[in-house]
């Protein structure tokens, strides 16, 4: 048999049962003694039986009262655990943030932006995951990372990709060498030898399509990381073309940043599936990370 009851009227009976009071249950619960009368009748008539006797002194329970009254406390306790745990675990969900960067960002920019969230945020938790941007794309789509930051050159159907900050392309160069000054022409690459990253890789494609243009073929050290890169021009073994993000790795070593004219321009994105929910901790993760970028001189002119 199915029975409409509701929790109004089950807390209506346990608050009775336990003032022992139409007037003092009904203050308990906010509402006019008519209207918990109302409640009381309506859940009689739904187990077609009393469950009060109204004395003129007091009101106790029937025995059908006495029958039900542990059930219904029984429901509103594990209902308001069912409640708690629900809304604990939104807290979690509000205050545990994934992302995802590569591990260049990792080492060298989420240091920063988490000791700023921590000023900001106390009670904001992130994870970080350092992997590469494939990965991370991999991951985001599956949910695994809240969110992912990196250069994502390509829209995917069923995610969502948004601009953050202004990148450029820059040359690293040994930080004593004085053939370079304040900026580089790409034709002056022409003839040196460069430390590259694999053709596959997005960036490298764009550097490319701009050596080619401006200074032909030349010598080509092919390293897999870009913090390989800097670390190789540091030494004098070659020059490496690099995104401005790279700044903050660049001070680890002897090394300097030229800017290249003609100007090559890329964005830095962050990366959510679509229809996710924005949360205000992905908000907060992203400001901090953009001040971190700016600051070191990660960003580019505004496109």
């Amino acid at each position: 048999m199915s029975l409409g009851l509701s929790l109004r009227q089950l807390a209506a009976l346990v608050e009775v049962a336990r003032h022992a009071s139409f007037t003092r249950a009904a203050e308990s619960l906010h509402i006019t003694q008519a209207g918990l009368s109302a409640m009381v009748r309506e859940l009689e008539t739904q187990v077609d039986a009393r469950l009060f006797e109204r004395t003129t002194r007091r009101v106790v329970l029937t025995p059908a009262g006495e029958r039900l009254l542990p059930a219904a406390r029984q429901a509103l306790d594990l209902l308001g655990e069912a409640v708690g745990d629900v809304r604990a675990l939104g807290e979690q969900a509000r205050t545990r943030l994934r992302v995802g960067v590569t591990p260049l960002i990792a080492t060298t920019v989420m240091p920063r932006v988490l000791r700023l969230l921590a000023e900001r945020h106390p009670g904001l938790w992130v994870e970080v995951l350092d992997v590469d941007r494939s990965v991370i794309r991999e991951q985001v789509e599956s949910g695994g990372l809240d969110l992912g930051l990196g250069a994502f050159f390509e829209r995917e159907s069923g995610m969502r990709r948004e601009a953050i900050l202004p990148a450029r392309l820059m040359l690293a160069v040994p930080a004593a060498a004085g053939a370079y000054g304040e900026r580089v022409a790409w034709s002056a690459l022409r003839g040196r030898p460069l430390i590259v990253l694999p053709p596959d890789n997005q960036i490298q494609r764009l550097a490319d399509r701009h050596l080619s243009e401006h200074a032909g073929t030349q010598p080509r050290r092919v390293v897999t990381h870009l913090e390989t890169a800097i670390a190789m021009a540091a030494e004098g073994v070659g020059v490496a073309v690099v995104p401005s993000f790279a700044a903050l790795a660049v001070r680890r070593w002897p090394v300097r940043l030229v800017r290249l004219t003609p100007a090559v321009t890329l964005d830095y994105y962050r990366l959510e599936r679509a229809g996710s929910h924005r949360s205000e901790a992905a908000q907060a993760l992203v400001d901090a990370f953009v001040q971190v970028m700016r600051e070191s001189g990660a960003s580019g002119p505004p496109r």
